[in-house]
């Protein structure tokens, strides 16, 4: 029994890593249109692949320019390391990824400190954590955290109704870059 759940994680593992550019294979097989005997373009610039704030967490980002269309991509996967008695193997689990438009993205930029200003006028008591939440769309929310042991505010991405925690800084860095794409 042992040895057949060892196997099939060790099959998941062996499947899972496969698809580890996750923006890139859903810009390929969900945006990106593909006719037989014809050729099809797209130009994109892989930002991040790893700002995942946790270890066991990756998130890329992608922007892209497909036909009139230009849209970021943000994927996210969790990371499971298994050690087995004769090898690591690395599953991935929850592999979720959308889509934002550049209208979006301005939007979350120009929210920012609109945001900021709303998080830091909620009061707390001791050992009381706080949050507020922005919702983009219906897949993706931006949530400001304090939390009242360490005191460390943190963003986390909210897609597909997972949480992704990442840099603040960094985050809002590459949205510029890619409005600027």
């Amino acid at each position: 029994m042992k040895s057949s759940l060892i196997l099939g994680l060790i099959i998941l593992g062996i499947a899972s890593c496969k698809n580890l550019d996750l923006t890139e294979n859903y810009l390929k097989n969900n945006i990106q249109h593909h006719k037989v005997g014809a050729y099809s373009t797209v130009k994109y610039r892989l930002y991040s692949r790893n700002i995942g704030a946790k270890s066991n967490v990756k998130v890329e980002i992608l922007g892209y320019k497909y036909e009139d269309t230009k849209g970021l991509l943000i994927g996210a996967v969790n990371k499971i390391n298994l050690k087995t008695q004769y090898q690591n193997i690395v599953v991935l689990s929850n592999k979720k990824v959308i889509e934002l438009t550049v209208k979006e993205c301005e939007l979350i930029i120009a929210k920012k400190d609109e945001i900021n200003k709303k998080f830091n006028a909620i009061k707390t008591k001791k050992n009381e954590n706080k949050t507020i939440d922005y919702t983009v769309n219906n897949q993706f929310v931006i949530g400001y955290s304090l939390n009242s042991i360490n005191s460390n505010i943190i963003i986390d991405l909210w897609i597909k109704g997972e949480k992704y925690t990442v840099d603040e800084t960094y985050f809002y860095s590459i949205l510029n870059q890619f409005i600027l794409y």
